[in-house]
């Protein structure tokens, strides 16, 4: 196996892998490969009629169909996977399949997922150098399957293919190390991808519980039915998918199931969707990805682009990870992590590569399917690895930003916490935070509280709610988390709102809704709040007291960096209870003491 690295002017990024409205059954992958076969079925049906029944502009079609008549077939992106439209087709792969009520074509983000997983399974070739598509000789060897009606043997070919699919081997041992448990797609979601980073966001499942179990409550049909529709991160819709290619190849079975939720002091009974559980193909399928019995290990087809999400500095994180597998492979198994950051420095120094930092990218890389063994910090590759490519743009520095290097930082100081709360570190620092960004930095403020400072409680979000509300046998405190990047000024706004909260969580009063307090016991003896955010401006501290004595409570301004170091703090023994509650209230520490990289 060889990993190569090669330079080009500029780095034509695309997203490969991973599917949310792609057909399960594999066997369709072919037809995006016939696109690339003159006078395949699907070539030809697309040339004298389809293109004609969902092609409305004209010029479009012309363009379609001169690509599929020149040789050799070499569409752009544009053309295989087009734009947005009203219902009808303007590229090729959005031509081959229909759409959904009234639209005549799929919308063009599944015919790029289309393209996405053709590609992963090595069904086409991305040219970086023009951002066009060749047909490789596996797509062919599809094609000619599929258009000689060898059905059976498709299959085959298509599970041979899965098999070397990273994700489908990381969901074949997760299920598989587990014969006896069922998994939602959330708690997949759970356990999939790089866990210190942002991208593939996924809702845990209390929250959809919780919020169903309200519906509940009040009655709600409507509600109960947009959350049960809504409720889904981009995570979950992937592992949505994945699963479902996994019960169309007899790797897994899914049951509808319900399961026991306690809400506000009562029991219900609800679904969380399909219950995914190995199948005993799928134990057969766990000894082909892992190589066992008979069966040697399946080679397993990794690409650049699987190493991270579509972050704006995504490209330094693929290629350093990429080359934790270049040196893996190059270099005699097994390596020390010291030794592996020296030899990915002494090559790229402005990467600065850190063996914490390398710890946690390996972690990641087996929650997408490529095994890497961790002992005692000598590393093993175990998968063979069909050939790829690091790609470089020529004369670019490959540095990480800031934030990057503040997180390699809090690596070594974060020794008792799960990194995967690092993700928050990102949200705070981002200039512009999407809705759910803002969900999962109000989420991961409240489990450090609840998972690693031992309180009880729950996020809450949503309007008229505070954040979170956490509690111990003593005290409570009602949370309100920020992600502003630029700092968060603690205005009027902010601090009605609080003190609204405040008298609402005293009073108790059933006739306010939603009566959100009440999931916390009453007659606890001490409340506080706590503002959370990356960092605070302005003369938040004499705005801070003020706003103490007007409510009569106490309170922190809470930087989330601080809120990392507390809980590690207390996780290693180094602080009581007591104390992090103290560190939480006394606001007077200085910011420059916990985040000096992030000034």
């Amino acid at each position: 196996m060889t990993i190569t690295v090669n330079q080009y002017d500029k780095l034509n990024n695309l997203s490969f892998g991973l599917g949310q409205d792609v057909s399960q059954n594999l066997k369709e992958l072919a037809k995006v490969a016939s696109i690339f076969v003159k006078d395949s079925n699907t070539h030809r049906w697309l040339l004298e009629n389809r293109l004609d029944e969902v092609v409305l502009d004209s010029d479009i079609k012309s363009e379609l169909k001169t690509i599929l008549s020149t040789s050799p077939i070499n569409p752009t992106w544009r053309q295989l996977t087009g734009t947005r439209t009203d219902g009808e087709a303007n590229s090729i792969v959005q031509a081959i399949f229909s759409g959904q009520g009234q639209r005549l074509a799929i919308v063009d983000w599944a015919a790029q997922n289309y393209v996405s997983v053709a590609v992963a399974f090595g069904l086409l070739k991305f040219k970086r150098t023009d951002k066009s598509f060749i047909l490789t000789s596996l797509g062919k060897e599809a094609v000619e399957l599929y258009d000689e009606n060898k059905m059976l043997e498709l299959d085959e070919f298509m599970y041979q293919r899965l098999l070397e699919y990273p994700y489908a081997a990381w969901l074949i041992r997760l299920l598989g190390n587990n014969p006896d448990k069922q998994f939602s797609k959330f708690d997949l979601a759970e356990n999939f991808g790089f866990i210190d980073e942002l991208g593939f966001d996924s809702i845990p499942v209390q929250i959809l519980l919780n919020g169903i179990a309200q519906a509940e409550l009040e009655n709600d049909n409507e509600s109960k039915k947009r959350i049960k529709s809504n409720f889904e991160g981009t995570s979950d819709k992937y592992m949505r998918w994945l699963a479902g290619v996994l019960v169309k190849a007899g790797l897994a079975t899914s049951t509808p199931q319900k399961v026991n939720h306690k809400y506000k002091g009562k029991d219900f009974l609800l679904s969380v969707g399909p219950m995914y559980q190995i199948t005993a193909k799928g134990l057969t399928a766990l000894k082909q990805v892992n190589g066992g019995s008979r069966y040697p290990r399946s080679s397993k087809r990794v690409m650049w682009e699987f190493l991270a999400t579509k972050d704006k500095n995504a490209s330094v994180l693929k290629t350093s990870r990429s080359l934790i597998l270049k040196y893996l492979v190059e270099k005699k198994n097994p390596i020390n992590v010291n030794k592996l950051a020296e030899f990915i420095n002494a090559d790229y120094p402005k990467l600065e590569v850190t063996p914490e930092e390398i710890i946690d990218d390996c972690k990641g890389m087996c929650r997408i399917g490529i095994e890497i063994i961790n002992s005692n910090d000598m590393l093993t590759l175990k998968e063979n690895l069909i050939d790829f490519e690091i790609p470089i743009e020529r004369e670019k520095v490959l540095e990480k930003t800031e934030v990057d290097k503040f997180k390699n930082l809090l690596r070594s100081r974060l020794t008792h916490i799960n990194h995967s709360y690092l993700k928050g570190i990102d949200i705070a620092s981002k200039k512009k935070t999407t809705n759910a960004e803002n969900t999962e930095f109000e989420i991961i403020s409240t489990q450090l509280f609840t998972d690693e400072l031992g309180f009880s409680g729950q996020h809450l979000g949503g309007s008229s709610k505070p954040d979170g509300l956490v509690w111990d046998e003593r005290s409570v405190f009602i949370l309100d988390s920020k992600a502003y990047s630029e700092g968060f000024s603690l205005t009027s706004g902010h601090t009605d709102a609080m003190g609204r909260y405040i008298r609402q969580f005293k009073e108790r009063d059933k006739r306010i809704t939603p009566t959100w307090w009440d999931i916390s016991p009453s007659g606890l003896s001490e409340s506080y709040f706590a503002y959370i955010s990356g960092r605070f401006l302005g003369n938040y501290e004499a705005q801070l007291k003020n706003f103490r004595q007007d409510v009569a409570t106490d309170g922190g301004a809470l930087e989330f960096v601080k809120l990392l170091l507390l809980a590690n703090a207390y996780k290693a023994g180094k602080m009581s209870l007591v104390q992090v509650k103290e560190s939480i209230l006394d606001y007077n520490i200085p910011y420059d003491k916990y985040a000096p990289l992030l000034m």
